[in-house]
């Protein structure tokens, strides 16, 4: 079985060096994060796809999309929001395969998957972008 917290190291640790958000307006999942007050914001979340036997040579495989919901306040320039979701996706490029300490990941896509706000009353304006990936042992 794949140690999912090593694979999304890698990821949490790219975005933290890149400058993109300063490092109290990271949303990630399963921590507490209150966002009042902060004019550019991101949040993450897991969403498994799936795991299991990949081959004998590469052993087990994960494949998952990692969700990166990038927020401005409505009433200020979306544009804020567009850019820090374009710098976020440009950071997982498909053409690499990065190596952890155990693992093999690569990139299947990285895509805006939504722009607007997620409801009606949404006090945020919200792009999301969506990084695919598979992991082998």
């Amino acid at each position: 079985m794949i140690n999912f917290e090593e694979v999304r190291k890698y990821f949490s640790d790219t975005i933290i060096a890149s400058g993109i958000f300063a490092g109290d307006a990271i949303g990630w999942e399963n921590v507490t994060f209150n966002p009042s007050g902060k004019s550019l914001w991101m949040k993450e979340s897991y969403l498994p796809v799936s795991e299991g036997f990949s081959d004998s040579v590469n052993g087990d495989q994960l494949q998952g999309i990692l969700s990166y919901s990038i927020n401005t306040p409505i009433g200020s320039y979306a544009q804020g929001a567009t850019e820090a979701g374009v710098a976020l996706g440009n950071l997982f490029p498909t053409t690499e395969v990065i190596t952890t300490d155990n693992y093999k990941i690569s990139i299947d896509s990285a895509s805006r998957t939504f722009q607007g706000k997620l409801s009606n009353d949404s006090k945020w304006y919200t792009v999301v972008i969506d990084v695919s990936f598979k992991v082998y042992e």
